[in-house]
């Protein structure tokens, strides 16, 4: 089972990586992490308005009894 990463986890094994390949600095290294970090908080900052958007959108399609299961299944993926 794959183990979900926060950011930080994420940040630093792509830094430790890199590091191998460029062959950085530990100082260096830091300030990669540190952008690895920032760049992942962007994309979780996009990421949860385009999924707060998208579940607006969802909120407006009229439920019956065809699409009820469909709709609230999406409903509970995006809140």
């Amino acid at each position: 089972m794959n183990k979900i990463m926060e950011n930080e986890e994420k940040a630093a094994l792509l830094s430790i990586k890199l590091e191998g390949e460029i062959g950085t600095s530990t100082h260096s290294r830091q300030s990669i992490e540190e952008s690895f970090v920032e760049m992942a908080k962007w994309k979780d900052k996009i990421f949860n308005e385009e999924r707060k958007e998208l579940l607006g959108l969802v909120k407006l399609i009229p439920i019956n009894e065809r699409n009820q299961t469909i709709i609230e299944d999406l409903k509970l993926m995006l809140e």
